[in-house]
């Protein structure tokens, strides 16, 4: 997560280089973890992790882009011990569960 803030906040880089880093965080190969549950139009930049029993996710998702008021919000998913597909289904369900809590 740190990583993460570190390359949103232009003041730690610059504006350009930051908006460049999310951008291709945005549209990558593997969109079925945390993008995968929330409205198509959401955008979440992020980076998926896979090594042996251990699957993640860590993004931001930025809700305001879809007319929301909520502001982004950054989320970090570890699973381990589980297949893939349980891993998956659970980074799924915790980001649903966070947008639906967060863009209130």
């Amino acid at each position: 997560m740190l990583v993460l803030k570190k390359i949103s906040d232009p003041s730690y880089t610059s504006p350009g280089l930051s908006a460049e880093m999310l951008e291709i965080m945005t549209d990558t190969s593997f969109e079925d973890r945390l993008p995968g549950p929330l409205p198509e139009e959401t955008r979440v930049s992020h980076k998926i992790g896979s090594y042996e029993s251990t699957f993640s996710d860590a993004g931001i998702v930025f809700p305001e882009e879809v007319g929301s008021k909520g502001q982004e919000y950054y989320i970090v998913v570890f699973c381990e011990g589980a297949s893939q597909e349980e891993a998956i289904e659970t980074i799924r369900d915790i980001s649903l569960a966070a947008y639906q809590a967060l863009i209130r």
